[in-house]
């Protein structure tokens, strides 16, 4: 695949539903995609809402990528060597006041564990909610157990709360929880009907994830262009002005923004080219 002069110097795309297919694979043409970006040296980034070690579970040295924004910003690693650039964390006083608030809401969540080793995780007592089950049976062998005090004696990366609810109710709890946490939307890809509420520091993101990897690289956020599928994409996809949805998207992102091809027929590949 040949690029024409292109117009941006940075692509960045989301994994799951973007880059990835169903199967969980990239697709040919969105790999000979970015091994062209490479060749014309446009730099090639990742932004998943997946820890580094789960990215690696579907990306490895052969993937064409430069840098991986993982963790929806909170980490930022050179893909080449694997060094970590970047990272941002609660420390374990705030990490404590938002676990203690969402256990007084009578939620069930997650705590994840310091970068880089943030896939492991404590949880709250299981028996009320499937989806949180099935993501703790998927990630059995690295759950730390039920939720104790021993979360919070460090830093703590993100909570992820599973929530079956309605929009308003969801609003109405991401807006609680705005002035002590950054609140990122995503949907559950093992019940699709629930609703995850991630809570990152304040101003963690992939958009100011990526800003960061743009600031190092002295790339002008008018030269990137990226690439996502869900609502924690939101953040990245409103602060670069080159924007794109693939049309597996929701609804009210599609509107919003330019729409290429579904993930499972290479709509990273649409992007680059257009």
């Amino acid at each position: 695949m040949k690029l024409t002069t292109s117009p941006f110097q940075l692509i960045a795309v989301d994994l799951d539903g973007t880059l990835l297919r169903s199967d969980h694979t990239i697709g040919t043409e969105d790999l000979q995609a970015l091994t062209a970006c490479g060749e014309q040296g446009i730099v090639r980034v990742a932004a998943t809402g997946r820890s580094y070690y789960s990215a690696q579970r579907v990306l490895d040295e052969t993937t064409p990528i430069d840098y991986l924004v993982f963790s929806c910003g909170a980490g930022v690693l050179r893909w080449s060597d694997r060094e970590l650039l970047h990272a941002q964390m609660f420390p374990p006083h705030e990490a404590q006041v938002i676990g203690d608030c969402l256990s007084a809401l009578g939620h069930t969540f997650m705590v994840h564990t310091s970068i880089p080793d943030n896939h492991i995780f404590w949880h709250t007592p299981l028996g009320e909610n499937p989806d949180l089950e099935a993501r703790v049976a998927h990630y059995a062998q690295w759950t730390r157990g039920e939720l104790s005090d021993e979360a919070y004696s460090m830093p703590v990366t993100q909570f992820l709360v599973s929530l079956l609810c309605s929009e308003a109710e969801f609003e109405a709890l991401q807006e609680r929880f705005m002035p002590l946490a950054e609140t990122i939307r995503s949907t559950s890809p093992f019940l699709r009907e629930y609703k995850w509420l991630e809570l990152f520091p304040r101003g963690v993101n992939k958009g100011t994830g990526l800003e960061w990897l743009c600031r190092e690289l002295g790339i002008a956020a008018e030269k990137c262009r990226v690439v996502g599928n869900d609502y924690n994409d939101l953040a990245m996809l409103e602060r670069f002005p080159q924007s794109y949805v693939v049309a597996n998207a929701p609804a009210p992102l599609r509107e919003r923004f330019r729409v290429v091809r579904d993930h499972d027929a290479c709509g990273v590949a649409e992007a680059v080219l257009r």
